[in-house]
């Protein structure tokens, strides 16, 4: 078991309902995600989520959630957290472009132009590259 993994488990039993650990949390299984851990760590994003009912409008952590399921190929339950991601911050770029990603790999290729059009338009530079070569404005 590596480090992150030994932290994340020692760390599980702490309580959920205390801000500063959630943050801990956060930052632990970001770092995990990020370093392309095999198993996404999923259940320490839903604990995030249920921390954070002291801040209903946490949407990085239905955000990364969803990008977790999507990898897992679980898009239907990606697509839901990508929704509540954008419904608590419509202005957060990144879920309309994995919500796009996501809709293309399920052939909804409207749906996904639309969702990489508005990514666009709050300034994320993988939509607008994503745009650019397939000759579209947004």
């Amino acid at each position: 078991m590596d480090k992150n993994s030994k932290a994340l488990k020692s760390n599980s039993t702490l309580s959920t309902k205390s801000p500063l650990f959630c943050l801990v949390f956060f930052y632990a299984d970001a770092q995990c995600f990020g370093n392309s851990i095999t198993h996404p760590p999923i259940h320490s994003f839903t604990r995030q989520l249920v921390c954070n009912e002291i801040d209903p409008e946490f949407s990085a952590a239905y955000f990364r959630r969803g990008r977790a399921l999507a990898s897992l190929n679980k898009s239907q339950d990606a697509l839901k957290d990508f929704d509540k991601a954008i419904k608590l911050d419509p202005t957060f770029s990144r879920p309309y472009l994995s919500r796009g990603y996501t809709l293309l790999k399920l052939g909804q290729t409207e749906q996904a132009l639309e969702d990489f059009k508005k990514a666009a338009s709050l300034g994320d530079n993988d939509a607008k590259n994503y745009l650019k070569k397939k000759g579209m404005q947004w």
